[in-house]
């Protein structure tokens, strides 16, 4: 019994030592961007109806800076924008120093966004979404590869608006390359 234990034991380490590997890749080479296309003074954020709390919205949302950085700042359900604010400001002193994989980058061509998504619990996919800017407080995700490997696609269309906030998470933590 103590060996099967051992041995599941150092199979659970093996596993999930090979699942930090792949979290930290990146797959959009990190870059100074000098554009004016989406504006850095907040974040951007999506919402969905709760399907089962109708006074609820899922809040997603992401910060990008001009060293091509993105931090995803997690989403949560919530009653409104100003209450997930309450939630972010909370969350922000712990997550974006101590948790390098919610950094990211992002790539900006013409009026295309990509940016990548490393999810933190094991067996979710590393993601690459692309998308249109349709001005600078307004994108489109039109598209979300799961697997970077795989080059398989879904199809999207998640509008991200922006709202000014302060203070960002300082990319100074970023650890992501």
């Amino acid at each position: 019994m103590v060996k099967c234990m051992i041995a599941i034991t150092f199979f659970a380490f093996c596993l999930e030592s090979c699942f930090l590997k792949n979290r930290s890749a990146r797959y959009i080479k990190n870059e100074q961007l000098s554009n004016n296309k989406i504006r850095l003074d907040g974040y951007y954020y999506y919402y969905l109806k709760n399907k089962i709390k109708s006074t609820d919205v899922f809040i997603d949302c992401f910060f990008f800076y001009g060293n091509g950085k993105v931090f995803f700042a997690m989403g949560t359900n919530t009653k409104n924008i100003l209450q997930y604010e309450e939630y972010l400001k909370s969350k922000l002193r712990i997550d974006s120093k101590n948790m390098p994989e919610y950094w990211t980058n992002y790539l900006i061509k013409n009026d295309s966004i990509h940016f990548e998504r490393i999810y933190v619990q094991p067996g979710f996919p590393h993601a690459i979404y692309r998308g249109k800017i349709l001005n600078d407080t307004t994108f489109v995700i039109t598209e979300s590869i799961n697997n970077p490997s795989s080059k398989k696609s879904i199809s999207l269309d998640d509008t991200f608006h922006f709202k000014m906030f302060h203070p960002k998470p300082d990319s100074v933590f970023s650890n992501s390359k």
